[in-house]
């Protein structure tokens, strides 16, 4: 059974907190937060924040068109927020999103599937931003 873990980092944050102050960026990650949770619907599924501006989806049993579709409703939800943020893309508050799904063996932790999901969403940042990132895991690599 695959198993995907997806990394959310919200766009421009600090710009975000420096322009509308802390309290603020709270109110944000709030809603942001439950824009997450209210995106899941499989009672397995897992999101939490990892710190800072990021955040963290487990999935169980998904593979990764299914987790693509997950993470693109995620988007969507904080998308519909509209949070303003004149330093971030489109005036708005957007994520960028590292997603990857791969079936774990053995001694294969899920420190290994969160490495291999950041990278996913450093390349989601290289692309530009206010986008997701999915990969299949090579499972091999990660151990």
């Amino acid at each position: 059974m695959p198993l995907a873990v997806a990394v959310v980092d919200i766009d421009y944050f600090k710009a975000f907190n420096d322009t509308y102050g802390h309290l603020a960026g709270d109110d944000c990650l709030r809603s942001v937060a439950q824009a997450i949770q209210s995106s899941l619907q499989r009672p397995g599924d897992f999101a939490g924040r990892m710190g800072g501006e990021e955040f963290i989806g487990i999935f169980p049993a998904t593979g990764l068109q299914e987790a693509t579709e997950l993470v693109r409703r995620i988007d969507s939800a904080i998308r519909a927020l509209r949070i303003p943020h004149v330093g971030g893309i489109d005036g708005q508050v957007t994520v960028s999103i590292g997603v990857i799904s791969a079936v774990p063996h053995g001694e294969l932790s899920v420190a290994a599937f969160v490495e291999q999901a950041d990278k996913a969403l450093y390349q989601a940042k290289q692309q530009g931003r206010a986008r997701v990132y999915a990969v299949e895991g090579d499972v091999s690599s990660m151990a």
